[in-house]
């Protein structure tokens, strides 16, 4: 040992900073949607707790608030807090929607560029989000990080640092090349995966945005609760439920089907993001959307076609044989 150590005059190692994770891009998913505890499954899990305690417990009351009243939502927050620092002009270019059904749908009427802030999301559960395409083509909708919110909201969300999400776009004509094209956007301006555009949504359309936490052993929404209140449930409370986590994925569905549009490895916490493209177009959040329903019934029909395509073509070898 030298004589600077001895004395205690060894220098400090300075901390090295660490690197930012990088998200992984995968068309299957890392992690089984049986493990999924979404909020709307803390919240029934919530209220039976809490209903059973008061004896005020009914099976079907805990399903019917939650589908009732809206638990995300659409915000014009950050235009607020940003208004009285702007001039008379930068206040009339800046994002703002118009807000109706207790903030669940989001309209550009004035037909602006920029974006709408949704809800936060809780790090310490998953979310399962579902948005009914109203009206209009042109969107885009996903999720970005804290440092966004410090931006101004004349921004493509999914284009820059902190950044994930689906852009929805047709063409006006064959004959051009989309410069953006619909697809999954992350972080960047050049698309990560193109979408077709018979594939993309249309009004009546319902896209699914999934965040899930990485490696977090849940209840799996509903594995461990009872259907009519036994005494065992005032033993479960759902608080200890929570749990956050350092990782999570990102995932797409349309009316219940895999869009194989899967980034893992991402690090929240994040807000629900909304961006309009100079046109006109509502977007609805659903709440009495049954995507667990949807998904599965998709995964069956899928598994059918597969099946009569293999008997198809074993039927057509067969008979090949025979010619």
């Amino acid at each position: 040992m030298n004589i600077s150590a001895k004395l205690g005059f060894r220098k400090k190692r300075s901390k090295v900073p660490t690197a930012e994770p990088k998200p992984v891009y995968t068309e299957i998913r890392s992690q089984n949607l049986a493990t999924l505890y979404s909020y709307k499954d803390f919240l029934i899990d919530l209220l039976r707790h809490c209903l059973i305690k008061q004896r005020l417990y009914h099976p079907y009351l805990l399903t019917l608030i939650v589908e009732f009243l809206p638990i995300y939502n659409w915000s014009n927050s950050q235009f607020q807090s940003e208004e009285s620092d702007q001039s008379d002009e930068k206040v009339e270019e800046a994002m703002m929607v118009d807000l109706s059904h207790c903030d669940t749908i989001a309209s550009n009427g004035y037909g602006k560029f920029g974006v709408a802030v949704g809800s936060k999301l809780d790090p310490r559960l998953d979310h399962v989000i579902n948005v009914q395409l109203v009206d209009g083509i042109e969107f885009g909708i996903g999720i970005c990080n804290e440092s966004q919110l410090k931006m101004t909201t004349r921004r493509d969300f999914m284009c820059i640092k902190g950044g994930y999400g689906y852009y929805n776009y047709k063409t006006k004509s064959v004959r051009m090349k989309p410069k953006y094209p619909p697809g999954l956007y992350c972080q960047v301006q050049t698309c990560h995966k193109i979408r077709k555009e018979a594939d993309i949504l249309y009004p009546g359309d319902v896209l699914t945005i999934v965040i899930q936490r990485e490696n977090v052993k849940s209840p799996g929404g509903g594995n461990l609760r009872s259907n009519f209140g036994s005494d065992r449930d005032l033993l479960l409370n759902p608080m200890r439920n929570l749990k956050a986590s350092s990782r999570y994925i990102l995932s797409f569905y349309k009316n219940g089907e895999d869009m194989n549009y899967h980034v893992r490895n991402l690090q929240g916490p994040f807000y629900l993001c909304l961006n309009y493209y100079y046109m006109e177009g509502k977007i609805r959040l659903l709440s009495d959307y049954n995507f667990r329903k949807k998904y599965h019934q998709e995964k069956a029909h899928q598994l059918r076609m597969n099946q009569e395509t293999a008997d198809d073509k074993q039927w057509f070898n067969i008979t090949s044989a025979w010619c």
